[in-house]
């Protein structure tokens, strides 16, 4: 039995009733015919890689073979194997691929697949569906994605789609595909629903709200590049849609907000010149607009030959323009949201500039800032020059806003996303904290130091991670005091290796990982605490108490 090779998935085969040379039967091969995955495997039970892999090894291991990653099932003996021998709980992702009319799956197989807890994706072997039966099978992920075109068929009688699904993606969307998946998922419990441009498919695509209106649990709906449309906006009504993202054009009908009362955020491009009235006037809702021509990843493509969307309507509502604003500068995204009864917007101005005829036209950051309107009161913000004449962002997308509490005393702070930066993609932010004695936002130069932040509000620390190099990485902790992100401690682990490792003693070919905690006290004191593990091939590998220590779910380190 042959099965498909995909690259980084773990595919394999299982040939039965492997003879030796002498004839007699050596009981049933199983064969990966992903290299990765035998290396993986041979590792773990301490043998050579070309050496034959039999049944009976598995068995003498059943329970301690551990699969990591995304793994990939092409069969139900495929399952069988997985289910039988193998930890499951760490794979990342599973890959289940099915034929049109679910060859190589028995009814008792597919009940197997009630046991995959992580993500998994749909995939097809032949064609681009798959029979709508399979669905109500997946009853313990909580994650759907597919990686098809649509399903075919109906539900069974008396089956559902399940319950316990909360998040589902389209990985292939165009106009009036998944037309027959969005039918099964009528009355489910999807709370959140992603859907993916097909890359293949050139011209724009289009999401028909109406196809999801069954969906009374749907909260969360981005329709990515497609272009939002309502056949019939009433069809909303009991939708307990909060969040709305994809495209705004001239055939949009935005008056799918007044019949969605739960709606609280709306995202998206606005390619077209329009009356966003309904929208704008709506004070409650939360926006992200980015104002362009074309719907793409890079600003070449949104920016075709320089040309921008520039409405002197949309200047005038939203009153953005400087005294000497020059006549190239325009708006480029707008963002507005409500906390306490003061209305906090950012506002992103942009510029063309010429480069080599080959990159064709670019822009750049003019300027981003924020206008908090409290009352009567108006208070500009702009990101505070430190070492540079201007704040950068890492990418032209990159200046994102969201209030949340950072300080944690209770009441949200307003924090923008500056972006990437260098070949590690660290991530950086800005920060301002509201002062309640003086009654505004005040800018956090110890926040936007930040490494990769991670506000923590049941612990109130603000955690850090970073890589420092492809087997060594590193975390830190911060608490607020006396205004001040204060760095409290810092833990790396790392692959010992050159003198590092010339002082553990292990067994030959082992690896040896270090972690290393350091603890930072108030009058500058550090306290350092280090363990080392040595990694033996074909052996378990044993971990001390710190370990734990450091990666359990409640731990200090694990949140």
């Amino acid at each position: 039995m042959k099965f498909r090779k995909q690259m980084g998935i773990a595919v394999f085969a299982l040939l039965f009733a492997v003879c030796g040379s002498d004839g007699r039967a050596e009981g049933k091969e199983i064969v990966f015919e992903d290299e990765s995955m035998m290396q993986r495997i041979c590792l773990q039970l301490g043998k050579e890689e070309d050496r034959p892999l039999y049944e009976e090894e598995l068995e003498a291991r059943k329970g301690e073979l551990e699969l990591t990653g995304v793994v990939g099932v092409h069969s139900g003996e495929e399952l069988d194997v997985l289910r039988t021998y193998f930890r499951l709980e760490n794979v990342y992702q599973w890959n289940v691929e099915f034929t049109p009319d679910l060859e190589g799956w028995t009814e008792e197989q597919l009940k197997g697949l009630g046991d995959l807890r992580q993500t998994v994706r749909i995939c097809s072997s032949e064609g681009h569906t798959v029979p709508a039966s399979v669905l109500p099978c997946f009853t313990g992920t909580e994650e759907l994605e597919f990686e098809v075109t649509d399903v075919t068929g109906r539900l069974p009688e008396g089956k559902a789609f399940p319950d316990n699904i909360r998040r589902v993606s389209f990985l292939s969307h165009a106009t009036a595909r998944y037309t027959n998946l969005l039918a099964c998922m009528q009355g489910s419990g999807v709370e959140e629903l992603v859907c993916f441009k097909d890359s293949r498919v050139k011209a724009g695509t289009i999401f028909w709200l109406d196809e999801a209106a069954g969906c009374k649990e749907l909260e969360y709906l981005d329709v990515g590049d497609s272009r939002i449309r309502a056949l019939d906006a009433e069809k909303l009504e009991g939708m307990k849609l909060r969040e709305l993202a994809g495209v705004v054009d001239q055939r949009t009908d935005l008056s799918f907000v007044n019949v969605l009362p739960a709606l609280e955020k709306v995202t998206g491009a606005v390619v077209d010149e329009r009356d966003l009235a309904p929208l704008l006037e709506k004070e409650e809702l939360g926006l992200r607009l980015r104002f362009c021509q074309e719907v793409a990843d890079f600003e070449e493509s949104i920016y075709p030959d320089g040309g921008v969307i520039i409405n002197p309507e949309w200047d005038a509502y939203f009153d953005w323009k400087e005294e000497e604003e020059e006549d190239g500068n325009f708006l480029a995204i707008y963002q507005r949201c409500m906390d306490e009864g003061r209305k906090v917007e950012c506002f992103s101005v942009r510029a063309p500039y010429e480069r080599k005829e080959e990159y064709g036209p670019a822009m750049y950051n003019v300027r981003t800032f924020l206008r908090v309107t409290d009352g009567d009161a108006v208070t500009l913000l702009a990101p505070e020059c430190i070492d540079s004449e201007h704040r950068v962002f890492g990418d032209y997308q990159s200046d994102r806003f969201r209030l949340m509490d950072i300080n944690f005393d209770g009441v949200k702070d307003i924090v923008l996303d500056q972006g990437s930066f260098g070949n590690q993609g660290a991530h950086y932010e800005y920060g301002w904290i509201w002062d309640k004695m003086q009654g505004e936002y005040v800018f956090s130069e110890s926040y936007g130091g930040i490494m990769n932040p991670g506000v923590d509000g049941e612990h109130k620390l603000v955690r850090s991670s970073w890589r420092n190099w492809a087997a060594s990485h590193s975390w830190a902790i911060f608490r607020y005091e006396n205004g001040e992100f204060v760095c409290k401690s810092t833990m790396t682990e790392e692959l010992l290796r050159g003198e590092g490792r010339e002082d553990v003693q292990t067994p030959e070919g082992a690896e040896v990982w270090q972690w290393t905690e350091e603890i930072y006290g108030d009058n500058g004191e550090v306290e350092t605490k280090s363990f080392t593990v040595a990694d033996v091939p074909g052996e378990k590998t044993e971990y001390p108490e710190e370990y734990y220590r450091f990666y359990e779910e409640d731990s200090y380190w694990g949140g």
